[in-house]
Parts: C-alpha cells; sequence; structure tokens
C-alpha cells in the first residue's frame, strides 16, 4: 500500500515576492516505497512524505475527502489539524520554513503542543535536548503554556565535566521558567571519564519510575520528544560519521572520548525508542546532507555500498520523525515540479 505525499516546490516558492508559503496550494500524489525515507526499516510497509507550508492548502490522509485552507495567523487550527492527523497516519513529516527564525518558532509550537498532550495523557513529559543552536532555539519556550512542574529534561549528549548544554538550557529558558531544577538531568561536575559518566546517567534514566519515564515493548526508557539537530556531516548527539558509537548495540548512553573532546551520548537505541524525533536543521550547508538522508536506497545491498550517516539511522521503531527545514536547508530536496500549482511562480 502506498500512503499520498504532500509537497511543495521549495525553488519556486523561494523566488516568490509575496509572503512565502501563504497563498501556495499543496497538491497530493502518490510515491512509491522506495521514495519513503523511512524504507530503510524494515518494519515500514509504507509511510507518508509531507511538506507542509505554514497556510497552505492541505490534503492530507487523515483528510483525502475534505481540502481546508489554513490561515497563517489561526495557529490553533493548524496545530489541531496537523497534528492530530501525524500522530494517527505518519511515520515521517517534513515542514519547511521560511528561514531559521520561523524554523525556531515551529519547534517550541510543536514542543509545547506535545507537552500539553503527554501530560495530559500520562502525567509527565519528558523531553531530551541537544546543545548547540536548537537549544537556543527553545528561548520561545518561556512564553508557551506549559505545566513545568510535569516536565523533565535530559541532554542527548553533554561534554564532560564542563557541562555546557546544562548551561545553555538553564540560560536560555530553565532558569526562567517554573522548572524544577531537580527534574534538569544532567551529569555530575567531576572529573569523571565519559564512560564512568555514560554508566551513571544511564542508571538514572533507567531508575526513574513508569510514572515519569514511560516504557516501550522491549522496556527501553520511551521519551515523548527527542530534540537533534544535524551537522552538516550529518552527526546528531555526540554520534560521528564512521564512530563505533554508530555500531554500539549495547547501552542507551555513550561515553564518547575524540581528541578535542569528551562527552555522554544518546545511543541510536535511545533516540529511536523515542514517541517522537523531531530533526532541525538550517542553511544551505546542511542542504546536501538532507538530501542524501531522503535518498536512501530501499535495497539493503544498495544501502551497504553507501556511506551511512548517524543522521540516516534516526528511525524510531514505534514513532514520527518530525524534520524541521527552512528553505536553504530544504534547496536540494527531490521534490516533484509536475504538480505544483501553476499561480507559484
Amino acid at each position: 500500500m502506498v500512503l499520498p505525499v504532500v509537497t511543495m516546490n521549495a525553488t519556486a516558492a523561494r523566488a516568490a515576492t509575496r509572503p512565502r508559503f501563504q497563498t501556495t496550494r499543496v497538491k497530493q500524489q502518490n510515491i512509491s516505497k522506495k521514495s519513503c525515507p523511512s524504507s530503510r526499516s524494515t518494519r515500514c510497509l509504507s509511510a507518508q512524505r509531507c511538506f507542509v507550508p505554514r497556510g497552505s492548502m492541505l490534503r492530507s490522509s487523515a483528510h483525502s475527502k475534505d481540502e481546508m485552507e489554513l490561515d497563517a495567523h489561526d495557529e490553533e487550527e493548524f496545530e489541531d489539524v496537523m497534528y492530530d492527523a501525524w500522530d494517527e497516519d505518519v511515520d515521517v513529516v517534513v515542514e519547511v520554513s521560511e528561514d531559521e527564525a520561523e524554523v525556531s518558532s515551529v519547534l517550541c509550537d510543536i514542543v509545547a503542543d506535545k507537552a500539553k498532550k503527554s501530560i495530559a495523557k500520562h502525567g509527565a513529559f519528558t523531553l531530551a535536548i541537544p546543545g548547540g543552536s536548537v537549544a537556543k532555539a527553545l528561548g520561545g519556550l518561556v512564553d508557551k503554556d506549559i505545566e513545568w512542574s510535569k516536565v523533565h529534561v535530559f541532554f542527548v549528549n553533554e561534554r564532560c565535566p564542563d557541562q555546557k548544554n546544562y548551561k545553555l538550557a538553564q540560560s536560555v529558558f530553565a532558569d526562567t521558567v517554573s522548572l524544577p531544577l531537580e527534574q534538569l538531568y544532567t551529569i555530575e561536575a567531576a572529573d569523571k571519564s565519559p564512560s564512568e559518566e555514560a554508566a551513571r546517567y544511564e542508571a538514572m534514566l533507567v531508575g526513574l519510575p513508569e510514572t515519569v519515564m514511560l516504557r516501550n515493548g522491549s522496556g527501553l526508557p520511551r521519551f515523548d520528544m527527542v530534540l537533534l539537530g544535524m551537522g552538516a556531516d550529518g552527526h546528531v548527539g555526540s554520534i560521528y560519521p564512521d564512530s563505533p558509537e554508530m555500531e554500539a548495540e549495547e547501552g542507551l548512553i555513550l561515553g564518547v572520548e575524540k581528541p578535542d573532546k569528551l562527552s555522554i551520548s544518546f545511543s541510536l537505541k535511545l533516540i529511536n525508542s523515542a514517541d517522537t524525533v523531531v530533526i532541525a536543521a538550517t542553511g544551505t550547508k546542511k542542504a546536501a546532507t538532507v538530501s542524501a538522508a531522503w535518498d536512501m536506497p530501499l535495497e539493503e545491498s544498495e544501502r551497504q555500498q553507501m556511506k551511512m550517516l548517524p543522521v540516516m539511522m534516526v528511525d524510531p521503531v514505534d514513532g514520527l520523525v518530525v524534520w524541521l527545514l527552512d528553505l536553504d536547508a530544504a534547496s536540494e530536496l527531490d521534490v516533484d515540479d509536475e504538480d505544483q500549482d501553476p499561480d507559484v511562480p
């Protein structure tokens, strides 16, 4: 079975002089399984690939007989339609925004929405964050209506013993909102090796009660949401191309020792046990890597012959991947021009 795909012509949208994505029509068409970025997983029989500009005409698998005009200012309607549909029917979503500032805004919207739903569903919200530009983008959370007493924040990766990402999270949002300090989980600021810190962090993680941290069918911690940045080389967390961490099958938290950096990192196994993983990437330097991640071949023999990147291995076992891109990062995606609305320049 092949589910529908919603696409947009990013090149044409870029050329528009009017406010982008406000009047772009998005059409529906079919794609083969080979076009599906989740097809690298043997569990994937089909997936939906969505390029969803804000304020555009949308037709999704959940509303296949209805076309809804979503006004850009009507955020509540947008959230209710889009994210409810994604939760039910979609494995992978790509949302293309105009620029980095809008990507940051969308990211904060998604985190706040997921927090509200998770707390309503099981009484807590577990969020894992990286450092860098993604952490800095979370400053918008200070203006969101979030029940912070029920939020638990973890770090996808962290420098040892510097606590660099912990300090960044504190300065960007954690010190401003009413998040209890003990629910911002960091490493110990001590002179321990990455492997020692990884073991301690993993023990803390698996020791959390299920009232806080859900478990998947295999008993692994199941985060409500994991946020990832992506380097131009395709690294996520502290998992780099051609590194032993890419192949690690044991351990949820990995100790990573590089000549210029000591850190801990979530393993791919732990990332892929999450309910929702959000990958944010902006800028032209990321465009080629984004395109490579989406051009993953279907056949195992073909995959073995190509250079795998860590971001290509982000594939939740039973969850959703949301890619948040700006126009620059999306500029090399292979979208179909032939079904683009003729009104778009």
